[in-house]
């Protein structure tokens, strides 16, 4: 088990090769990302700290656990509507850390990946984390229902 797990936890998941924090998320029908981080900090903003074969909390007894603020999208120090500084219009929710000039956005579905996004709008995966830095080099904080930024 993780340390720093939120008290009153009682619903755990194992990872297993392949997991990511998204997957998690999603799997559980948690609110967001960031409540998942919330409740597991040694995963870390990243999602870095996911490791194999440790348990992460994924439910918790109470709802007063969830922090509205947290469960509404926004939480842990992360931006997930118009990115700071940006006049243009942007969905929402956006991708955490996500390019202020984009052109084209992709609203990310459970099966994408970076790679299958990358395909699909012929760009390079320089382009792609150049335009959405904070989903990581091996795409692992890459949210589902989130929109990415796929032209600049």
């Amino acid at each position: 088990m993780q340390k720093g797990i939120t008290r009153g936890c009682n619903a755990y998941h194992k990872a297993v090769a392949g997991d990511t924090c998204s997957k998690i998320v999603s799997k559980y029908k948690i609110p967001s990302p960031a409540q998942f981080i919330k409740w597991n900090p040694a995963v870390e903003a990243d999602c870095s700290g996911l490791k194999m074969n440790y348990f992460y909390c994924v439910g918790t007894k109470e709802l007063s656990d969830i922090d509205p603020v947290t469960s509404s999208g926004a939480g842990v120090g992360m931006t997930t509507g118009i990115p700071p500084g940006c006049i243009r219009v942007h969905p929402t929710p956006t991708q955490p850390g996500a390019v202020c000039k984009c052109k084209v956005w992709h609203q990310v579905a459970m099966e994408d990946t970076c790679v299958s996004i990358e395909v699909h709008y012929k760009i390079t995966a320089e382009q792609f984390n150049k335009w959405n830095p904070l989903v990581g080099p091996k795409c692992k904080l890459l949210w589902m229902g989130y929109n990415v930024c796929v032209g600049a």
